[in-house]
């Protein structure tokens, strides 16, 4: 009897377990508007990210050019809010120097790298 009761309530902690899991979001990123002039403002923003985590933020040229995000003191990490979330806003003119119009791609990585996550953008003349 003992054993059946063991037997159920590790049954059920596995289902509790999976349920959690399933019911968790991935984490995704998105850039709005989707295409823009080089002047216009582009706001990154990130979902359903461990709170706290600092990611570093890469956007990609056309030609395949990176280029770190950087803050006024140089290269800059984002820290992930209390919500999951994230923000930042970039204007391609300004802070992508020669930035060149086309299909653009932004990357936002763990430290280590071994976790990434990629969302396109367009740029316009």
């Amino acid at each position: 009897m003992r054993r059946l009761m063991l037997a159920l309530a590790l049954a059920g902690a596995v289902l509790i377990l999976g349920a959690t899991a399933v019911g968790a979001q991935a984490p995704k990123l998105s850039v709005l508007p989707g295409s823009a002039s080089q002047f216009q403002t582009l706001t990154l923003t990130g979902e359903n990210f461990a709170p706290g985590a600092a990611l570093w933020v890469t956007f990609v040229s056309p030609s395949g050019e990176e280029i770190l995000y950087t803050g006024s003191d140089g290269p800059a990490s984002v820290v992930v809010e209390r919500d999951g979330r994230f923000t930042l806003s970039v204007v391609p003119a300004v802070d992508f120097a020669g930035a060149r119009a086309g299909r653009w791609r932004v990357t936002a990585c763990t430290f280590d790298s071994s976790e990434c996550w990629e969302a396109t953008f367009t740029v316009r003349p």
